[in-house]
């Protein structure tokens, strides 16, 4: 018994292949954007729309996006034949060109269809702040709150902090995009900076501020 049901579920799964192999209709997979994709923030958008070649959209095509060796979500296209990702670019993606692949594995309508395009992705830009805020007992907290162009924090990178054009040390910023170092003046006046050197994911910056 357990031969002809296995006997039976196979011959499924054959006849399932046939016709997807019988569709002889095929369809276009477009970029709506331009076709090289350079990206200085933290995020990119990839859109897609499907046709049927020669004439009509191809409605309700599921696609699957993969860029260099991360494959994304399955998208359906919509009733105008669009389908849209957005893809986190910042520690996702290196800097660097990446390729671009959009597949349709094919269904017992459409025979199987792909497109491929180049995404650049640059080294972000970021933004740094210099905070001080008391702690008690004549001490205080100088904080380095580092943001990637996205707004996003950006997280274990080193912050360096100097005072009077000395420097006092490096810490890392947490998951907030934060560094902090603990502060005792001894007379006011004091010339603070705190400096990031940049790193493979984004550019140098440094704040300043008089306390």
């Amino acid at each position: 018994m357990k031969k002809k049901s296995a006997s039976k579920g196979n011959s499924k799964k054959a006849a399932a292949k046939n016709v997807a192999a019988q569709a002889t209709a095929s369809i276009d997979i477009k970029f709506s954007t331009p076709k090289a994709f350079v990206v200085y923030g933290s995020e990119a958008s990839v859109s897609v729309y499907t046709k049927r070649k020669g004439n009509g959209v191809a409605v309700r095509v599921p696609l699957i996006l993969k860029v260099g060796n991360k494959t994304y979500d399955k998208v359906t296209s919509d009733s105008f034949g669009y389908a849209h990702w957005n893809i986190r670019t910042t520690r996702a993606l290196r800097p660097g060109d990446h390729e671009i692949l959009v597949t349709f594995a094919g269904d017992n309508n459409f025979q199987p269809s792909s497109k491929t395009a180049n995404l650049t992705v640059y080294i972000a830009n970021s933004a740094l702040r210099l905070e001080v805020e008391p702690t008690g007992n004549d001490r205080y907290e100088l904080r380095g709150i580092l943001r990637g162009a996205g707004g996003e924090p950006a997280r274990k990178c080193s912050l360096e902090f100097i005072i009077n054009n000395k420097s006092r040390g490096t810490r890392k910023t947490d998951d907030e995009g934060v560094a902090r170092f603990d502060y005792h003046p001894t007379a006011p006046g004091n010339a603070l900076t705190v400096k990031f050197d940049g790193n493979e994911f984004y550019r140098a910056t440094s704040a300043r501020k008089t306390f």
